[in-house]
């Protein structure tokens, strides 16, 4: 429960209990019946790039100069939402394709769904293309080993994936059910997901990704920051 109370008195209080009927063992909603985030912002990133793409190209024709000062203000607005697109959107479809395409034969086997994330996750192209290209036999390099618990505990049982293309440790992984907005957003749909820990060479990934293809992206969390450390001009402190 979530509770918020002032002077002694209830503001607010809610939950997030899913009250709908329990889903069956390995089953997900229907495709069509949730919405998909990721593909969504996707669409209107496109779209929104090929909008002011357009506008700019109408108001120049086919020749811009090149010390035009309105280039200069396009590419510094463009540039984000190109490296955005480019980081995050260049395989977003690629869950449904693969469901298509690379059927899993075993619909409980973790690696499908890890492998597609690992498209979307690593930023060198190289490994992509290595991926890609190389699916299967990527596939089965990857070993599962399983964690085991002498005595009773509340944890979930853990799974650890090695040789997953570009993290620097073994990958880990268990069942978990999160929910999921409905395409009406009304309600929510309890989906089966893997819940995975990739470790990576600057990111710390927690994901969730669909358990029944089409592995769609779920949720991510980076525990690693790539920002900036902040200086101080020690001066202004008598240091």
């Amino acid at each position: 429960m979530n509770i918020n109370i002032k002077d002694g008195m209830v503001l607010s209080y809610g939950n997030s209990f899913f009250r709908g009927p329990a889903p069956s063992i390995m089953g997900n909603p229907a495709v069509e019946a949730v919405r998909h985030p990721h593909r969504e912002y996707c669409e209107e990133l496109t779209e929104e790039l090929f909008k002011h793409h357009s506008q700019f190209r109408q108001s120049y024709g086919d020749q811009v100069p090149m010390d035009n000062g309105r280039a200069a203000e396009y590419q510094q607005f463009a540039a984000p939402l190109v490296h955005l697109h480019e980081s995050h959107c260049q395989h977003h479809e690629l869950p449904y394709e693969m469901a298509e395409t690379k059927p899993a034969a075993d619909p409980a086997d973790l690696r499908p769904a890890l492998l597609q994330f690992m498209i979307a996750a690593t930023p060198k192209s190289n490994v992509v293309n290595d991926i890609l290209g190389n699916y299967d036999e990527h596939l089965n390099k990857m070993s599962i080993t399983g964690s085991h618990h002498f005595a009773p505990t509340d944890d979930p049982a853990h799974l650890f994936v090695d040789n997953v293309p570009d993290t620097v440790n073994p990958v880990k992984a268990h069942l978990a059910y999160v929910q999921v907005p409905t395409e009406d957003g009304r309600s929510t749909e309890l989906q089966l997901v893997w819940k995975f820990e990739v470790e990576m060479q600057n990111n710390w990934y927690e994901a969730s990704v669909s358990a029944i293809a089409p592995h769609r992206i779920i949720s991510v969390v980076d525990w690693a920051s790539n920002a900036l450390i902040p200086m101080y001009d020690t001066k202004s402190y008598g240091i």
